[in-house]
């Protein structure tokens, strides 16, 4: 309630004296005033929390009037804490939820953020299957069982599908990966002799096709 206004202001007067006066000398009936009640809507803030890659920023939206509609996920939505970001996390939503309208409060509310699961998977290059792991951010994978394959010894897994770079097993994963599985052929030594069992030349080492 903002105060009265007089018929012919334009706004309300903080306070007024009303003076009344006789319609005429003779007469004892009072001339009349119209008073009109002048009414503010009432504004409140919005106070956005949890943001930020650290979980401690906000965002304040001030003096929004009670009654305006709040259209969660509206394209037009003006306040740019609708839709936060979060590396590695996908946003939920707001806790507790946003009403359709603005209420006669303040109020605050916070991000929902879930972390991001990222896959990791096993490319055997013909050995025995092994199944994929599931990893949160930050998190790294426990080294499987070594997987298998007839006349090749595994070597070890790799980023990369041109098998040259090892990978760490202790690494964070932060993202979908792939690693591909390195194999050794089996090593024939040749040796050639003389009948007393001497060397003529050093040994040959041939893979087996």
């Amino acid at each position: 309630f903002m105060g009265w206004k007089k018929d012919g202001d334009d706004e309300a007067q903080p306070s007024i004296e009303l003076n009344f006066t006789r319609v005429d000398a003779a007469s004892t009936e009072l001339a009349s005033q119209t008073l009109t009640a002048v009414w503010q809507v009432n504004r409140h803030d919005i106070v956005f929390g949890n943001l930020g890659e650290d979980g401690t920023g906000t965002e304040t939206v001030s003096s929004v009037a009670y009654g305006t509609a709040i259209p969660d996920g509206a394209e037009n939505w003006p306040w740019t804490a609708q839709k936060p970001t979060k590396e590695h996390y996908t946003f939920k939503g707001w806790s507790p939820a946003l009403p359709d309208a603005m209420p006669d409060e303040d109020l605050t509310v916070y991000a929902d953020w879930q972390p991001n699961t990222y896959t990791l998977i096993f490319d055997t290059n013909g050995g025995s299957a092994i199944g994929a792991r599931y990893v949160t951010p930050g998190e790294s994978v426990a080294r499987p069982d070594d997987p298998t394959r007839t006349d090749y010894t595994f070597v070890g897994w790799y980023s990369d599908a041109a098998l040259t770079g090892e990978y760490d097993f202790a690494s964070p994963v932060n993202d979908d990966i792939t690693l591909y599985a390195k194999w050794r052929l089996p090593v024939v030594t040749l040796h050639a002799s003389s009948v007393e069992g001497d060397d003529f030349v050093d040994p040959i080492e041939i893979p087996v096709e």
